[in-house]
């Protein structure tokens, strides 16, 4: 997967955004002929139809756990597995927090060199106190930077090598790395963190990321068609090109605006 801030100018960045807002779901705390006042679908429509948001291919609106609106644009169709892109970030953060209901890790200042068996991690200082929160939060250690193409860590070099999980751990570190008052440091987007997220993962929990992302959350969902993507040598993709229906992407979506209860049952707590 190349780095989506590869692909797209400042301005289509801007209407990325929008795409991604109307692509996945829309939540509403109204009625429904409310939404319809809030939102001039009819509009929405016409303006997709002249191509004013590119590679949409659905809209699903839901209030209070109901499908109020639900259409499908351009390729898109029921059953098409969306590529998530960085949706998948997000998806290894929410079962971050299942570990953390379940006693897998202790918290998110854990270390991941209590989980890693990794010499290149344990006998590096800066490396050996990189904390869970600085790889969900964009701002561990490691010099990568998706929107520096000079960058060591940039994503598009990870996807040359073979293996990510060496290469990842081998990568440079900031020397002058600090935290700030709020205990965190400076924020580069860098998918390397999730894929890293990722292995951690795997060591905690003593299965492959994919399978407990499965058993953890998308089978409590009901969600049963989906495709990871994975390294060449089988490593899971944890940042990124999860593929979803777009039905299946506003079931998390609520699970994330109920606080982690779905359909009166709690997933997460």
């Amino acid at each position: 997967m190349k780095s989506i801030l590869k692909y797209y100018t400042s301005q289509n960045i801007k209407i990325l955004k929008k795409i991604l807002i109307l692509s996945f779901f829309i939540f509403f705390s109204c009625s429904s002929n409310e939404i319809q006042n809030q939102l001039n679908l009819q509009e929405m429509e016409i303006q997709l139809e002249k191509g004013e948001f590119p590679k949409t291919t659905s809209i699903l609106v839901s209030q209070k756990g109901k499908m109020v609106y639900e259409k499908y644009f351009g390729d898109g169709r029921l059953g098409l597995l969306n590529d998530t892109r960085s949706v998948t970030k997000s998806i290894t953060s929410i079962v971050v927090g299942k570990m953390i209901q379940d006693g897998n890790i202790s918290g998110v200042e854990d270390k991941i060199s209590t989980y890693l068996n990794s010499e290149v991690i344990i006998n590096d200082s800066i490396k050996a106190n990189i904390q869970i929160k600085d790889l969900l939060t964009m701002s561990s250690s490691f010099l990568a930077n998706d929107s520096d193409d000079l960058s060591p860590g940039n994503e598009d070099n990870m996807h040359k090598q073979d293996d990510w999980l060496k290469w990842i751990i081998n990568l440079p570190v900031k020397q002058n790395y600090l935290r700030d008052e709020s205990g965190f440091g400076p924020f580069r987007y860098a998918t390397i963190n999730a894929v890293l997220m990722g292995n951690v993962i795997e060591k905690a929990v003593a299965q492959p990321v994919d399978k407990y992302i499965i058993n953890a959350l998308l089978n409590p969902l009901g969600i049963d068609n989906y495709e990871f993507q994975y390294s060449p040598m089988k490593e899971v993709m944890a940042g990124g090109g999860l593929r979803l229906r777009s039905r299946d992407l506003l079931k998390i979506g609520e699970l994330v605006q109920n606080k982690g209860i779905f359909e009166t049952v709690s997933i997460i707590t």
